[in-house]
């Protein structure tokens, strides 16, 4: 509202306009006398000056509006092209956006992003290609099957000892790389036991050799990994030993044999007067019957390991051998003021097994808790159904053994102290006998100890799941 000094009255002024990011973009100045604001001349005057304007301000506002929304789009348009490529397995350049508002502060958080994937990608083809070269180059065979038997991975060695080449022949099923029915029987039983498997397999295609195979699941059961290399040479050396060994103790069982006799006549007959001579005849009894032993466990032991048919499995009932081996070994336990005592958890325990052997692995567990149980201690025989097999346990409150023997205590000749080995009158053997009657009859045998309160040996023997 202003007045006029020319035409005497008082006007209207209207400025219409564009008011667009706190810039007046246009304006049209209209003044009217109020006099005549109710002329239809001044109305029609006003509402075309309107209309102009709009036609002005519309297509500028949609162009500016373009403009912001370009702005806005097109970083974003440039992550998620990123982004496509990142999930395509491509390497991307970093989003440059020069903003220092929200969105620029997206495009440097997606940048780091980026930034950090790219090493991490980096990284894991570094690995993978540091694993291809030492799969591809190691001396043992590898194959990587499934659930279904279907090796997707095999290295050269796997090919070169089965007679397949892995390029051309995987992926396939493992019985079609290989005809040999016995590494097939070794693969299919890792494949039903779901746990880690090891097995020495005599194949005879496409050469005859032994390998020594070891099976692991993988990706909880859906996948395995088998790993075998070739123990034919070391297997000839270990049965050249063997033989050695057997016919040594051969030679050595009669004159032992014979110097303990004539040891023991001595003894018993009062042969020798003398308090030092008979000194000296003690001795010689003590050490022949210790050699005899020694020698009729390496005999064992030789026998186990070179003849097919050491093990001979038939129906039995394993609550009926534990009984007998207990009882065998009572009185040698209350000579030394031992408690020996059996627990069965099971009513009857039928297997397949060797009545014999298996009473022998658990007569020398006994016999060694025994040993090492000072006066006073107690020795707990227990068998229960754990797992689709018989477990038997042997646990004493003897001398306990440190945890760094327990892996070695079943290699022959091992003692955790010779001294005190010597003083028990041990031959080094018994646990190594004990193992591999159970590992003849599929079984895994095991201590668990702890010094100065005890050990406990276990044996697990598999059995058929209706028994």
């Amino acid at each position: 509202m202003r007045s006029s000094s020319s035409i005497r009255a008082r006007l209207l002024v209207i400025l219409p306009g564009l008011l667009l990011g706190g810039m007046m973009l246009q304006a049209i100045i209209q003044s009217i006398q109020l006099g005549s604001l109710a002329s239809p001349e001044v109305i029609t005057t006003y509402w075309t000056t309107v209309g102009y304007a709009l036609v002005l301000m519309v297509p500028l506002a949609v162009w500016v509006a373009i403009l912001l929304a370009n702005q806005l789009v097109r970083p974003i348009e440039q992550m998620t092209q990123a982004a496509q490529r990142i999930a395509a397995g491509e390497l991307v350049q970093p989003v440059v956006v020069e903003r220092q508002d929200e969105l620029g502060q997206l495009a440097t958080s997606f940048n780091r992003l980026v930034d950090t994937n790219q090493k991490r990608y980096q990284e894991i083809m570094a690995a993978k290609a540091q694993f291809e070269t030492i799969i591809q180059n190691t001396v043992s065979g590898i194959l990587l099957f499934d659930a279904e038997g279907t090796v997707f991975l095999a290295n050269p060695k796997a090919g070169q000892a089965l007679g397949f080449d892995p390029e051309q022949n995987v992926p396939a099923h493992f019985e079609k790389l290989t005809s040999d029915a016995n590494l097939r029987a070794a693969l299919n039983e890792a494949m039903t036991r779901q746990e880690p498997y090891k097995q020495t397999v005599a194949i005879k295609e496409p050469v005859q050799r032994e390998i020594e195979l070891h099976v692991v699941p993988l990706a909880a059961g859906k996948q395995f990994v088998a790993v075998f290399y070739d123990v034919s040479e070391a297997s000839r050396l270990a049965r050249i030993r063997a033989d050695l060994v057997a016919n040594v103790s051969h030679e050595l069982k009669t004159p032992v044999t014979s110097i303990h006799g004539f040891a023991e006549t001595i003894l018993n007959d009062d042969l020798v007067s003398d308090p030092t001579g008979r000194h000296f005849v003690e001795i010689i009894y003590r050490e022949s019957r210790r050699l005899m032993r020694l020698v009729n466990d390496l005999l064992d032991l030789s026998y186990l390991e070179l003849e097919p048919n050491a093990i001979v499995k038939q129906s039995i009932d394993l609550v009926e051998v534990l009984r007998d081996v207990v009882e065998r070994d009572a009185q040698q336990a209350a000579d030394k003021q031992i408690e020996l005592k059996l627990v069965i958890g099971v009513e009857r325990a039928i297997m397949q097994g060797d009545e014999y052997r298996l009473s022998q692995a658990v007569d020398n567990l006994i016999g060694n808790a025994i040993k090492y149980t000072p006066p006073g201690g107690s020795i707990r025989v227990t068998l229960q159904y754990e797992k689709n097999g018989f477990q038997i346990a042997v646990r004493d409150t003897g001398v306990g053994i440190e945890a760094e023997h327990l892996e070695r205590i079943f290699e022959r000749f091992y003692r955790t102290d010779k001294a005190r080995s010597r003083r028990h009158g041990g031959t080094g053997l018994g646990l190594s006998i004990v193992k591999h009657i159970v590992e003849s009859h599929g079984g895994k045998v095991w201590a668990e100890s702890k010094v100065g309160e005890g050990s406990v040996f276990y044996v697990h023997l598999p059995v058929e799941e209706e028994n």
